[in-house]
């Protein structure tokens, strides 16, 4: 074999490893950072030493990730019709102010860590927001520059 023919056989291998390398950098760069999972649910009653509480909005807010990040803000906003967040269309914002049973924030979160947080469930929220066609929990953490959304589906008040 000829020391071309050889060369050619190592560049090709160094090639194979490298290419592989940088496949297993980038993959681990974009999964190596949090991810947030947000759950809503509303009508919650509290039940303590004292007297019943509630009703409460309760967003729960899970990091799934590998690394931490700090929850910075909880909010809603709400457009009046489903199709309009779309387009870039302007709705209502709201800033969760969380009642006692609330986590404070900010708080740094770590893998595999939650937080609960807590609204006071009024006829005002309803009307502003959750009644609205298009509602949507907006978390701020420190990794983002713009807040991670899910659209919420609530049961109605009468």
């Amino acid at each position: 074999m000829s020391p071309d023919v050889a060369n050619n056989w190592i560049a090709i291998v160094a090639l194979i490893f490298s290419a592989f390398a940088l496949a297993v950098s980038i993959y681990n760069a974009a999964i190596n950072r949090p991810w947030l999972r947000i759950d809503v649910a509303n009508d919650i009653i509290i039940f303590g030493a004292g007297p019943t509480e509630g009703p409460y909005f309760k967003v729960t807010v899970t990091n799934t990730g590998t690394q931490p990040t700090t929850i910075t803000s909880i909010g809603l906003s709400s457009y009046e019709h489903a199709w309009t967040p779309k387009f870039g269309s302007v709705g209502k914002k709201a800033v969760l102010n969380g009642g006692g049973h609330s986590a404070r924030l900010p708080r740094a979160l770590g893998p595999g860590e939650y937080l609960d947080y807590f609204a006071h469930e009024t006829d005002e929220l309803h009307e502003n927001f959750l009644s609205k066609p298009a509602c949507y929990t907006l978390v701020w953490h420190s990794w983002a520059t713009n807040p991670k959304t899910k659209r919420i589906k609530l049961v109605r008040k009468k």
